[in-house]
């Protein structure tokens, strides 16, 4: 992806130990590429505190299989910055469409992944699938040139955020866009942050969380356990 080779390096116990203990009452969702030095130890150190993503990787499929193994349980945006699947060599991507209950973020733009291949990815992984926008701050902007770190991009009429290279430097997907082509944006989410048992549902119970959208998906009232948010 857009990330720099530079701020590749081995994982530190220690230093994810400390980001733990600043926030104890977060959630916290940590991609790492299973092929890194230390990754293995991370993830069964911290499996029971932390949602370990697969993601950013050149990483195959034995790899991700193995990752899955020690304690990961999702994937970052699928399809995207990792190896692909193919008939011979499965990559992630295989890793995750044949995992029995890993879940996996997409990002629905019609940019990042063709359509057919979200729906194969539906159809794969049932009630496994949440909606990402991978937004950079660019998201909301009219077309032009932009900075990403030390990376120059642009945005593209159709909305695509692109280095010079044409790399996708992330999007400029909104979530309410993202429901538009595809509704997953709730309980899923609320399941990986361990807080499906009272978010991400319209249901008895639940808390009155709710985002209501017009007819052209543009957000018209917003409820927060049940208050109305003016």
């Amino acid at each position: 992806g857009a990330q720099s080779v530079e701020s590749i390096r081995p994982a530190d116990i220690q230093e994810i130990g400390a980001l733990i203990n600043e926030a104890p009452h977060l959630r916290f969702i940590i991609t790492v590429a299973p092929e890194i030095e230390g990754v293995r130890a991370l993830i069964e150190h911290f499996r029971k505190q932390i949602v370990f993503s697969i993601g950013h990787t050149a990483a195959d499929y034995s790899d991700a299989v193995a990752a899955l193994e020690w304690g990961a349980s999702h994937f970052t945006h699928l399809f995207n910055a990792m190896t692909g699947m193919h008939h011979r060599e499965p990559g992630v991507v295989g890793a995750a469409l044949v995992s029995a209950a890993a879940t996996a973020e997409l990002i629905a733009d019609g940019i990042h992944v063709h359509p057919a291949v979200l729906r194969v990815a539906t159809l794969a992984m049932p009630n496994r699938i949440a909606l990402v926008t991978d937004a950079v701050r660019a998201a909301g902007m009219p077309r032009g040139k932009y900075k990403l770190y030390d990376h120059e991009f642009t945005v593209t009429e159709s909305g695509g955020a692109r280095l010079g290279n044409g790399t996708l430097a992330g999007s400029t997907l909104t979530m309410q866009r993202a429901v538009q082509n595809m509704v997953l944006a709730t309980e899923v989410p609320a399941r990986i942050l361990g807080i499906g048992d009272r978010k991400g549902r319209i249901a008895a119970g639940y808390d009155a969380d709710l985002v209501v959208l017009t007819a052209k998906f543009d957000v018209s009232r917003v409820f927060v356990r049940g208050r109305e948010l003016r």
